[in-house]
């Protein structure tokens, strides 16, 4: 089995915006960081399509509505198998994604 492992670190102070081609054909996809309904890193629009990815996102509010555009919701409408995130406020360090990582 091939694996290629993609990853991409930005400093705090550039901000976490992170190009959206970077989840396409990725297993696992981790976030950690500020987020709301409709971001964390990308836009929910522009979240590619997945391919029975894993999503994990250590930020705030992901999963916060069931709107079309909600950012746990359009990733599994993009393909992911399972989307991890919070429903409110998120802090770090959160045990419970460091956890579900492993």
């Amino acid at each position: 089995m091939d694996w290629e492992v993609k990853i991409e670190t930005k400093l705090h102070k550039e901000g976490a915006s992170f190009n959206p081609n970077l989840w396409k054909n990725s297993d696992l996809i981790s976030y950690a960081d500020h987020g709301s309904e409709r971001w964390a890193g990308i836009y929910s629009g522009e979240i590619p399509k997945l391919h029975n990815s894993y999503v994990s996102a250590n930020a705030c509010s992901t999963c916060a509505s069931e709107t079309s555009k909600s950012f746990c919701t359009k990733s599994i409408r993009e393909g992911a198998i399972a989307f991890v995130g919070a429903v409110g406020v998120s802090f770090s360090p959160n045990s419970f994604f460091r956890d579900a990582m492993n």
